[in-house]
């Protein structure tokens, strides 16, 4: 571009939106669920779970009251979960009895 007049103002930046990002590692073990992102990309999103505890657990995703996935995961063992997500706020957490009450939870925010 042909440089500014003396005097002209400089050109004000477009503010570019932010970038979330569209997959991200969550840590299960007694008694966290720890997503390394908690506010993703709309669309597919990939949860790389790995249970790094020393009981078994899962990965299970619900939006509101319905279940959307579960991975059960033994000590040591990791997996992923795809799932197509609209914006909106989802949990993350453990289904195995008492697992959730004892603090095997997170929320995530889609935007």
């Amino acid at each position: 571009p042909p440089p500014a007049e003396p005097g002209s103002p400089a050109p004000t930046p477009t503010p570019v939106p932010p970038r979330y990002p569209s997959r991200t590692s969550v840590d299960l073990d007694e008694w966290r669920v720890t997503p390394s992102y908690r506010t993703l990309a709309a669309g597919t999103v990939e949860f790389n779970a790995a249970n790094l505890g020393e009981d078994d657990h899962d990965f299970s995703v619900r939006a509101g009251d319905a279940n959307l996935a579960t991975l059960p995961l033994k000590p040591g063992d990791g997996g992923t979960v795809s799932l197509v997500m609209g914006p909106g706020s989802y949990t993350l957490y453990c289904s195995l009895p008492t697992h959730e009450d004892l603090g095997m939870r997170t929320d995530v925010t889609i935007r």
